[in-house]
């Protein structure tokens, strides 16, 4: 299974948003996409990953600190298991 393949199923975020895992992947390749300061694509997934879990982890961080009763259970239960797809990707 390749993790860095374009997920072309984004749904809007509502009731028919993507499952945890497919977010998980697309927060993956999107990382992937990333170049560094010579304008090249690093291609170690285990970076793209780790990427890809700081972003969740702003996400969860300004949800809780910025909009604390905004974020709802279902909303940073949602995050949180997109943070544990990425990890057992």
């Amino acid at each position: 299974m390749n993790i860095l393949k374009k997920n072309t199923t984004t749904k809007p975020l509502n009731q028919n948003r993507m499952k945890a895992k497919e977010k998980a992947k697309e927060l993956v390749y999107e990382m992937s996409l990333a170049t560094d300061e010579y304008g090249y694509i690093n291609t170690n997934v285990h970076r793209h990953k780790q990427c890809a879990i700081i972003a969740v982890n702003e996400i969860l961080d300004i949800a809780y600190w910025e909009y604390m009763e905004s974020m709802g259970e279902k909303e940073k239960e949602y995050w949180e298991e997109v943070k544990q797809e990425i990890i057992n990707l």
